[in-house]
């Protein structure tokens, strides 16, 4: 999937632009057992901001951002190092298994905020099998359910962590951690529309003088929690 879009007006002088892509590739073993892979990626970029005035946004620019790449001369510094825009996106894997009357389905999600936890942090940690580990950000999810409704049908066990967002080293601010997950230096008020965050719901808003200046912000982003349902 491909898609573009634009933000509204909100905090910035120029409302910035969305941009937005994913795949799917799924492995059907058997009958009974299949597997999915998929990658999500969302980019703000362009727009004008109090702070840091007006951002790239020419046809070439637009490539950069679908490409991961950095920005050029005219983009601020910080952008010719990193890519282009606000990046932020998931890798989803799942895994389903049918056996005798029960649906099992194992997926995890790897969140990620830029080209290197994107790729390079994500395909070492498989290499090495790191997960479930503390340096291993994501969402594990076991679903479990009955093929013939019944007293209970369904079981759902959910565990969250997002305490390393690929570590406090050479981070501004090792309370938030290098990726700082949906916060932004250059579009301050974050993965946010309209005074609520976008996407997970244990990220909390506030304040905070002296690290960003467009007001409230993702002030919570690191977490472990458990759900079942």
């Amino acid at each position: 999937g491909f898609s573009h879009g634009w933000f509204s007006k909100g905090e910035y002088v120029k409302a910035p632009l969305l941009h937005e892509k994913y795949f799917y590739i799924k492995k059907q073993f058997n009958n009974n057992s299949a597997l999915s892979v998929g990658f999500f990626d969302e980019a703000i970029w362009g727009g004008e901001t109090k702070n840091h005035g007006s951002q790239p946004q020419s046809l070439s620019d637009y490539f950069r951002v679908i490409t991961f790449q950095s920005a050029s001369k005219s983009g601020l510094p910080q952008e010719q190092i990193n890519a282009l825009g606000n990046h932020l996106g998931v890798w989803d894997i799942v895994y389903t298994k049918s056996y005798n009357t029960k649906n099992f389905k194992f997926y995890f999600q790897h969140p990620f905020e830029d080209k290197s936890s994107a790729f390079q942090h994500f395909f070492d940690e498989l290499k090495a099998l790191n997960f479930p580990s503390k340096s291993f950000d994501g969402l594990y999810g076991l679903e479990l359910s009955q093929k013939k409704s019944g007293l209970v049908s369904r079981f759902l066990y959910e565990y969250i962590n997002t305490m390393n967002q690929s570590g406090p080293q050479a981070a501004s601010d090792s309370t938030y951690g290098w990726d700082n997950y949906y916060n932004h230096y250059i579009y301050q008020s974050g993965w946010t529309y309209s005074g609520r965050v976008i996407g997970n719901p244990l990220f909390t808003l506030g304040s905070n003088p002296g690290h960003y200046n467009d007001g409230i912000y993702i002030v919570n982003n690191r977490l472990k929690a458990h759900h079942i349902g």
